[in-house]
């Protein structure tokens, strides 16, 4: 690595991080200067930020304008969608940072997060439940719309006692 700072990776870190230097190109010259280096990270940062807020967005969109048809291509996006982001927390993870630990979204941001994943998820029910109801549908399909129904009470569920038990926790803590 160019880098020798505490983010430098031991060759010993196992596959996911020696795939993650290879994806990323850690060994890039651009990393060797700080100023670049800098400027690359938070130019990372908005792209990033830019996905984990269109994807939903144009998932949201693309349910709520083409329905039970779109869902396809929105299961692939929204896999995407949480698959670029485990990624990224199982990095930071690996070289020992805690996203959460810096809080919860707040102000309007949050209120926008939380309205878009609503949107979302109003789209993803308007699309499953003429799936999940309708017997003419194979029951393979019928059953995964009905799965996907109760995945999302679940998600839905399993957030907010999340936010409450942190919030909790935060509270205790201080």
């Amino acid at each position: 690595m160019n880098r020798d700072d505490e983010t430098a990776l031991p060759a010993s870190d196992g596959p996911f991080m020696r795939a993650a230097a290879v994806l990323a190109d850690l060994d890039s010259p651009l990393y060797a200067e700080e100023r670049e280096r800098d400027v690359w990270n938070e130019a990372s940062t908005v792209g990033f930020q830019f996905l984990l807020w269109t994807i939903p967005l144009c998932a949201a969109a693309g349910l709520w304008v083409g329905g039970r048809a779109a869902l396809p291509y929105v299961g692939a996006m929204l896999l995407l969608w949480g698959a670029a982001s485990l990624v990224a927390l199982t990095y930071a993870a690996r070289l020992g940072v805690n996203p959460s630990e810096r809080g919860p979204l707040v102000g309007r941001r949050a209120v926008l997060y939380v309205v878009l994943v609503l949107v979302l998820a109003g789209g993803l029910a308007r699309a499953f439940v003429p799936v999940a109801t309708d017997p003419t549908v194979p029951s393979l399909v019928r059953g995964f719309a009905q799965g996907g129904l109760v995945g999302l009470v679940l998600g839905a569920t399993g957030t907010l006692v999340g936010i409450w038990l942190e919030g909790r926790r935060k509270r205790a803590d201080s």
